[in-house]
Formats: structure tokens, sequence, C-alpha cells
């Protein structure tokens, strides 16, 4: 991963076929500076996420998208067994596959590592704004475009900006 003028280059894709070929997706984002997290590990100098500071629009979005996940609250050890989704923004293994970072579900529990996993994935498919990113991760790549996530962004938006 390079990080050049606060540009984050990640999702590159490969294709065979017409009209595929290499793609890389560009977004701006703020350098976290964060630690790498090691599988079933817990970072002691990792405070508790209470109320995250969201300081740039996916830090924002990603914070609502887990205080909706969480209904009002950020739960680092949520599980939904019956879709196998795991931490605050109940994260499930597509998701995580898709990210193409080396985490497992088990690593989502973590806030920081979740917010890395989600990042990737909204610029592996080019979601560049709130809405697009919260019915992106409701939905999948296509979620944008299906009518059925908007009901999932209008109870994100509820949590943008409190």
């Amino acid at each position: 991963m390079k990080t050049a003028n606060k540009m984050l280059v990640l999702g590159i894709t490969f294709g065979l076929g017409m009209g595929t070929g290499l793609r890389a997706t560009r977004m701006p984002v703020e350098p976290l500076n964060l630690k790498p997290v090691q599988s079933h590990t817990v970072d002691p100098d990792l405070k508790p996420c209470v109320k995250p500071e969201a300081k740039n629009s996916q830090q924002r979005i990603f914070r609502a998208v887990c205080l909706w996940e969480g209904r009002g609250k950020i739960d680092l050890d949520a599980i939904n067994p019956s879709e196998d989704a795991h931490g605050p923004a109940q994260i499930r293994q597509g998701y995580l596959t898709d990210s193409g970072l080396p985490y497992t579900l088990q690593d989502c529990h973590d806030y920081e590592v979740s917010y890395r996993v989600a990042c990737a994935y909204w610029a592996r498919y080019g979601a560049t704004t709130d809405e697009h990113r919260a019915r992106m991760h409701n939905g999948g790549p296509r979620g944008p475009q299906r009518a059925s996530t908007l009901g999932y962004w209008a109870g994100v938006k509820k949590y943008l900006d409190n």
C-alpha cells in the first residue's frame, strides 16, 4: 500500500476478457498511524472506542455504520451467528476477503481493523459518498443501486454528526 499526497491506492483488479484490465482506485484518506494487529490479540495501547473522533468523511460514515449496526452503541464484541458477521461494523467473510487485507473475522472485533477493512472495501468498489459507502456496506458492491439499501442508509444517516 503506497500513500502519496494523502491519496491511497487500493483495489487493483485484474481481468481477462473484453473491457477489463488494470484499474486502480484512488481516494483521499488521512493516515491513522495505526499499528499492525496480530490475529486474535488485543492491543493494550488502544483506548476503548466509545465515541471515536470522526475527522474525515470515511471516519464519520464508518462510525455511523457501527452505531446503526450496534443499535446506538459501538459494540466491539458483536457477533451475528446467523450471518457470521463480526465486530462493530458486522463484517462478513466475503466483505473481508474483498477488502484484500490480511485479517480474520476475529480481528474485525477491533475498531481500527474494521475501519481499515471498510475503507479498503469502499476503495475497491469506488464508493465516494457517505450514502454510497453505507449502502455498499449493507448491499455489497451494487448496494448503491439497490432500493433495498435505502432503509439502511436512512438509519445510518441518523447517526452522522451525533
